[in-house]
This record gives structure tokens, sequence and C-alpha cells, in this order.
């Protein structure tokens, strides 16, 4: 329904970036017209934001599942891939104006 937000299932959120990389001198510089960076130079970042709760056995498994699923489908090395996990807890995560720790006006 429209102006609602969506029921918040896994309270898991994931972005992917993916940027040129840093030389070991620091940040790379591009003049204009150079070609941009090639495909074993890119550095996948992966950040997965999620409800705080869990074991730092699955934080860690999620992590090198990321990590390989990254490796294999864009073709890079795993030790491009960058997997960032942040824990929010649920009176910091909204959904709809309301903190997901936050009893449901439902009783849910």
């Amino acid at each position: 329904m429209r102006g609602q937000a969506p029921e918040c299932k896994y309270d898991l959120q994931v972005t992917y970036h993916e940027g040129a990389g840093r030389s070991q001198s620091g940040p790379r510089s591009r003049r204009p017209g150079a070609p941009g960076p090639t495909r074993s130079s890119r550095m996948p970042l992966i950040q997965v934001s999620l409800r705080e709760g869990r074991s730092p056995e699955d934080l860690r498994r999620l992590g090198a599942r990321l990590t390989e699923a990254a490796a294999e489908t864009l073709g890079v090395p795993p030790e491009s891939v960058r997997v960032l996990i942040s824990e929010v807890p649920g009176d910091l995560w909204f959904v709809g104006g309301r903190p997901i720790g936050a009893p449901r006006p439902d009783g849910g």
C-alpha cells in the first residue's frame, strides 16, 4: 500500500560498491581521457547492515560466503574483495518511521 513501508522480513541490507583501489603510494590519479581501471584492479566493497544478535561464527561465515560469491561472479581474486558487516540495534533501525525493535501496534 502506498505510503506505508514494506515489512522488513530479514532485517538485512546489502550495498555493493566497486572502486579502483589504491596503489602502494596512495590513491590512483587519472588524467582526463585515460582508461579506467582494469577488471583485475577493481576492489569490490560489499557493505552489509543487519540487526544485531547473530553469532560471531554466523558473521564470519557470511563474510566468507560473500567474498567467495563476489570473487567468482566478478572474476576478481578473493583478496581484492572487501566485506564490511555492521550490526544495528533494533531501536536504531527504522521501517515506516518506527524502530523495528519497538512493539507493533497489532501486538506482534
